[in-house]
């Protein structure tokens, strides 16, 4: 299918049209989950994420995540997994991207310079929120 678009008169958005949302803990879902090699590294594993808010203000705006899924990446891979779903995992657990796909958790989102450019501004997850986490037993 083509279109035609007419661009005249239409100036690119600031920031790239993706205006950060206000650091916050957030209830987020699922949109999308894939794990695939790493660009830079083969031997690596990268889950690719797409997180959607699912209440208040900013509900429906997006954050991307991408975590690491070996070796030193293991611990907030296991975090990660471990909010998602919902409960503490077994040491060998199988990741499903479909599985995850869904599925609600809570995450702190924060807010860092761009890695391309530092005077825009781009959405992050700083650490995810174990609903089974009580204060004596931090992560």
């Amino acid at each position: 299918m083509a279109i035609n678009l007419n661009f005249s008169g239409v100036d690119r958005p600031t920031q790239g049209g993706f205006l950060p949302i206000p650091e916050a803990d957030y209830e987020l879902v699922v949109s999308d989950f894939k794990v695939k090699d790493a660009a830079n590294n083969p031997n690596q594993k990268v889950a690719h994420c797409v997180f959607e808010v699912t209440s208040g203000e900013y509900e429906g705006r997006r954050v991307l995540h991408f975590q690491g899924l070996l070796g030193d990446q293991l611990p907030y891979a296991r975090v990660m997994c471990e909010a998602i779903m919902g409960a503490p995992l077994e040491d060998d657990f199988e990741l499903d991207d479909e599985d995850m796909i869904g599925r609600n958790f809570e995450a702190h989102v924060g807010v860092r310079p761009d890695n391309r450019d530092p005077d825009r501004k781009q959405n992050r997850i700083s650490y995810f929120i174990l609903p089974f986490q009580t204060e004596d037993q931090p992560f």
